[in-house]
């Protein structure tokens, strides 16, 4: 697998749990809107940082 194709896995994953879980989040404690964008955020932060761990590894 290429470094690219990884990074877009990743990206796709994190993103989709981060909203998963952020809505999740959100439906129990009635802020499901707040609770979406929470969960993106954390999903862009989680795939930025697994570029940079794939980054690392790949030199």
């Amino acid at each position: 697998m290429r470094h690219e194709e990884a990074v877009g896995i990743f990206y796709g994953a994190f993103v989709i749990l981060g909203l998963t879980i952020g809505l999740g989040v959100g439906y129990f404690t009635s802020h499901l809107i707040a609770g979406g964008f929470i969960g993106f955020g954390i999903g862009i932060g989680l795939g930025l940082l697994s570029n940079a761990i794939l980054y690392i590894n790949k030199d």
